[in-house]
Formats: structure tokens, C-alpha cells, sequence
């Protein structure tokens, strides 16, 4: 003699769907005004940075010349009216969408620094790498170049350089792209 429970089937949790709001990358074009070769640096007629005196003397210019521009205005990202080598960033974070032009240019990499009145500690340079900037395409072919900004600084208005770097593709030679980066809080 066999017995047999029965038992209640199961009921399926119901599953609550919350809508998430995924924003389109802020599209960044970076224009190369005039490629310089960072193994061939130039005399810049530019004053040396931190010198007060006129005719300080010229300075080695190792970034290309640009021009950045947003085809299109996103809600997170912005250049920044009073110098137009910044975005600014606002809470959240965003993805970034760098295209190079003109074609004969292609993005090859990015890297990122602290930047400000302070040294960059050994965990600001660690927060940056595996926090903030974690996630990266290249697409050579489409010339441009993605990366998010998770938004994990600590403190006011932390500040960020990055350097794109830059490939002329008839010749293979290297140039690095430089402006910078405000996370607003």
C-alpha cells in the first residue's frame, strides 16, 4: 500500500518590471586641427605654463591641435562655455562616444589622470582604471572610440585629463589628443 500527498502547486512569483532609463552615449567630435607626432615634439610660441612673465620662453608641444564639438546636446555631458577643451559631467555619469576627424585619423586608446592642485594618489590612479573608466570599445574602422564615466569620484568637482590617442593611418604614427574632464557634484 502506497500513500501520496498531494501538495498545492506552486504559485510563480509575480516578477515586478521597473522601467530603466538607458541614455544615448553623448556624442564628442574631437577635429584634428593640425597632427603632431609626439616622437617629434615642436616649439610652441605658447608661454610655459606657471610663468607669469611675458616672454618666459617657448615650451615643447607634444599634443595634436583640436577642436571638440557635440553634434547633438545630451543631458549629462556638456563642453564647457568658457573652455571649450572640458566636459562636464553631471551625476549619474555618462557614455561617451569620441569620433575622430577627418577620416584619415582613428582612435587607438585613452588614458586617464587626475587632475588638479593635488598629486594623484596610487588609489586615485586605481579608482580611475577600475571604478570610473572600466569599460572600453574601439572601433577603428568607425573612428571613434567609447568609454563610460561611471561617476564614482569623491569630493566637489573632481577633475580628470585624458588623453585620446590619436593614429595617422598612411603612416602609422602616433598623436595624443588632450582635454579634460569635470565630474560636477
Amino acid at each position: 500500500m502506497t500513500t501520496s500527498s498531494k501538495t498545492a502547486p506552486r504559485r510563480k512569483k509575480a516578477v515586478r518590471r521597473v522601467p530603466v532609463t538607458v541614455l544615448d552615449p553623448a556624442h564628442v567630435t574631437l577635429h584634428v586641427i593640425r597632427f603632431q607626432d609626439v616622437l617629434n615634439p615642436v616649439l610652441s610660441d605658447k608661454l610655459v605654463q606657471g610663468f607669469k612673465k611675458a616672454g618666459a620662453g617657448p615650451r615643447l608641444e607634444l599634443c595634436t591641435p583640436h577642436r571638440m564639438s557635440m553634434p547633438k546636446k545630451h543631458p549629462q555631458v556638456s563642453i564647457d562655455p568658457r573652455n571649450h577643451e572640458l566636459l562636464r559631467i553631471k551625476p549619474k555619469g555618462a557614455t561617451l562616444l569620441f569620433k575622430i576627424t577627418p577620416d584619415e585619423y582613428c582612435p587607438v586608446g585613452i588614458t586617464f589622470s587626475r587632475w588638479g592642485k593635488r598629486q594623484p594618489t596610487a588609489d586615485d590612479q586605481k579608482r580611475l582604471r577600475i571604478l570610473n573608466f572600466a569599460q572600453m570599445k574601439i572601433r577603428p574602422d568607425e573612428r571613434t572610440l567609447q568609454v563610460t564615466d561611471h561617476f564614482k569620484a569623491i569630493g566637489r568637482d573632481a577633475r580628470y585629463k585624458f588623453s585620446v590617442v590619436i593614429l595617422r593611418v598612411k603612416d602609422g604614427t602616433i598623436g595624443i589628443i588632450d582635454p579634460g574632464v569635470v565630474n560636477e557634484h
